[in-house]
């Protein structure tokens, strides 16, 4: 188990795919590849289970951005 505390923190993460269609065939990909579930699985379970997590992720928020400019070709 990890040590508690009453400390927030933000995570914040950005990726960049070459179109919502090819982010939304990954993310599929990676929901149905058992190894990777089964890997989030024992880390819930190495942590004391799923439920006893609930409140730590107060909020999960997946915002997705339009490029806005142009690559420059190499």
């Amino acid at each position: 188990m990890v040590k508690e505390t009453t400390a927030v923190y933000e995570v914040f993460a950005i990726w960049e795919y070459d179109s919502y269609e090819k982010y939304e065939k990954i993310d599929k990909k990676v929901i149905n590849d058992e190894e990777h579930v089964k890997r989030v699985q024992n880390w819930y379970k190495k942590m004391g289970g799923k439920k006893s997590k609930k409140g730590y992720f107060i909020k999960l928020q997946r915002t997705f951005q339009k490029r806005r400019l142009l690559r420059r070709k190499q």
